[in-house]
Parts: C-alpha cells; structure tokens; sequence
C-alpha cells in the first residue's frame, strides 16, 4: 500500500494535479496560488540539485522580450512585465530554461504523468458526452467559436489538445502491443484500441479542426516511427485502417457534425481560415512595424483593431508562431523555431526500439507545432497549454542529455 501510495504521491504528479486542476470543472481551483506553488517547487529543485547550465535558445528568448518591452514600452493593461516575470517562473520549471539532472529528471517524470492524466480527461469526457456532462460554461459554449464541447475541462479549445496528446499516447500503446507478443497481449490491446477510439472521437466532439489536424499529424508521425525500416508493413497497416475507418464511417458520422458545421460556417463567411485570418494579419501587420524585436512580449497595436480586453490585458493571438513574430521579432522567432526544430529533428533521427518513448514524444511534438500555427499559447504563462507545450519541451531536453 505505501508502495502505491509513494508511486503517485510523488513531486512531479503533485505538481502535475495542480497544473491542471484550473482548467478541470469538478476540480478545485487554485487560481493565483498557481504560480506562487510552481515558483516553490522551482526553488526546492534548485537549491537541491543545484544549476548546471542554462539553455541558449531560451535564454535568448527572455533577453528578446526584456528588451523588446523597454524599447516599446506597451500600454500598462496588457501587463507586459508581470507576464513575463509569470513566463520565466513557468519556463524555469517546465522548459529547458535551466538545467540540472534532479530539474530534467523531474520535468521527464512529469511528462509521463501528463501522458496519463491526458488520457483520463480525455476517456471520461468521452464517456460523459452521451450523459450530458459538459463543464463548459453555457454562456461560453454559446459565443464560442471554437465548440460547444469542454467535457469535464472548461474550455472547448483546452479538450481539444489534451485529447489530441491522449490520441497520440494510446495509439503508441496500440501499436506497440500489436507488433510485440499479440497473442499474449489481446485484453492489453483491445483495451489500448477503446482508449485510442474515444480519444479520437473525444477530438472530434470539441469541433477543434486546428486539433482534429494536430492529432491527425502527430499519428503519422507515430506511424512513421513506429515502422521505421518497416515501409511494407507500414503501408499495409495503413492501407488496413483506412480500410476501417471507410467502412465503420456510417457509426462514427455523428461524431462530425461539429467539425463539419464549423467548416461550413466559415466557407460562407470567406473560407477555411476565415475564424483566423483577422488575427494572422494582425500579427504580419506587427512584424512588419517591428520585424527586428517587435511590439513588445504580450502587447499588440491599438491599430490592428484587434480585440483585446484593456482591463485584464489578454489578448487572443491566434496563432503561436505569429505571435512570436509579432511580440518578439525575428530575434525572438528564430531561436524558438530553433528550439523546437532541434527537438524535432533528435527524436526524427533517434534510433529506437518497441520500448522507447521516442514515438510518443515524437507525436506529441509534432502534434503541438501543427497545433501552434492555429492558437497562441506559447507566451500565455499560466493555461495549461503553455504547460504542456513547453512541459513536452522539456522533457525531450531531459531525454537527450541524460540519454533516458
């Protein structure tokens, strides 16, 4: 009993529960004590196993941004500096901002964690949707843009994310049993094949299109993977589940409405992208006035006639690589683009076998980057998107130094 018990009481799934408890609906929720707890944990990290180095890419980031918001000095509601200040506590713990063996170690533990917890959401909300459970706030779900569907998290565009990551993991899982001992393993793979199932669903319920083409991306990139030196039997399998889901469509179609309405919406109101072209030109518009450092981290132009909230200071950015260009320039757009490049191309070339984490980080990777180009999250310290992207980061950071 204390062995399960130390199992899941340990640092990283604690912090892992607070993280996401302000987006989960039956949750409590811990609000502005977020940061203060992450700042703890980053300090207890710290002064137990100390700082071995200090990541470039990222630590030219931050310059960018100081920089960037002396030069621009951004109107005092959109909080530059408080956010920024959020940005390097959140950095500092999750991204590979600072290093140390006990600080990777962690950040590679708690990625597993995320994994799970991710499949947990996304399976429950799945089997809540025919129930009638839907945490997100109808006055939200009726102005949204982005699906009516929250499950048991309290945004649409949250769910959709996390249940993409959930769909990567157990199509992993899936996988890997069917290529190793099947025959032993059958009630492990048809369990594995629900999870996978519900989680692609889970996907479409949220009516997320940028999410439904992330989980898309980062299953083939699993596949690819997974199969690597294996072309034939790649293909076959391929060939298999298109197969399948041609065949089963007739039970699934439901599940499309959402995605399909939302489609349709925005072909009659100017295209595919018309729900994000106001916001991309937006941010080229920005980048055009400032293309050396940009306007200043987390600021936008009065002039963009972008809608942004003077009280609290949010701005919705519409895109992540967008809004590195426009907030930080190209000083602070290379080096991010060069931090997740990096990271994409170790676990691209990464020679792996059945039992590596390889596919899995590669998936969830690619699947965020894809994800990027549609919403902002990247700068938006504190939301639990900021947490898994740059958490995922980290953890691939951890992976390569510490070869685990």
């Amino acid at each position: 009993m204390m062995n399960v018990l130390k199992h899941f009481f340990n640092l990283p799934f604690i912090t892992l529960i607070i993280a996401i408890s302000n987006v989960i609906g039956p949750m409590p929720h811990i609000g502005g004590l977020y940061p203060i707890v992450i700042l703890v944990v980053l300090f207890y990290l710290v002064t137990k196993g100390g700082l071995s180095g200090v990541n470039s890419a990222m630590a030219f980031i931050i310059f960018t941004a100081i920089l960037s918001t002396l030069i621009n000095n951004p109107p005092i509601y959109f909080k530059s500096y408080q956010r920024l200040g959020l940005f390097i506590i959140m950095a500092g713990l999750f991204s590979p901002l600072f290093r140390s063996k006990r600080l990777m170690l962690f950040r590679y533990q708690m990625f597993g964690w995320m994994l799970r917890v991710c499949v947990i959401v996304a399976v429950v909300s799945f089997i809540g949707y025919p129930l009638g459970i839907n945490y997100m706030p109808v006055a939200e779900a009726l102005k949204s843009q982005s699906g009516a569907f929250g499950g048991i998290t309290l945004q649409s565009m949250v769910l959709g994310p996390i249940a993409a990551v959930s769909f990567c993991y157990t199509l992993c899982l899936v996988l890997k049993v069917r290529l190793q001992k099947f025959s032993s393993c059958k009630k492990h793979f048809y369990v594995f094949l629900f999870l996978c199932v519900a989680s692609f669903l889970t996907v479409l319920l949220t009516a997320s299109r940028g999410s439904l083409l992330a989980a898309l991306i980062g299953g083939m990139m699993i596949f690819y993977k997974m199969f690597s030196g294996a072309t034939g039997k790649m293909f076959r399998y391929g060939f298999v589940i298109t197969v399948l889901l041609i065949v089963t469509f007739p039970v699934w179609k439901s599940y499309t409405e959402g995605v399909i309405n939302k489609q349709k919406g925005n072909i009659e109101v100017g295209g595919t992208t018309s729900s994000r072209n106001e916001k991309w030109n937006a941010r080229m518009y920005e980048f055009q006035q400032s293309p050396l450092w940009g306007v200043g981290y987390f600021a936008s132009l009065p002039e963009t006639g972008e809608d942004f909230d003077e009280v609290t200071g949010q701005i919705e950015f519409g895109t992540s690589w967008g809004a590195a260009l426009s907030t930080l320039g190209l000083m602070g757009f290379v080096p991010l683009l060069g931090l997740f490049l990096s990271s994409w191309f170790y676990l691209y070339q990464a020679r792996c076998d059945l039992s590596s984490d390889v596919p899995v980080m590669l998936g969830v990777l690619s699947m965020f980057m894809v994800h990027m180009i549609v919403e902002g999250y990247v700068f938006g310290a504190g939301s639990y998107l900021f947490f898994m992207v740059w958490l995922s980061v980290g953890a691939i950071d951890a992976k390569k130094r510490l070869s685990l």
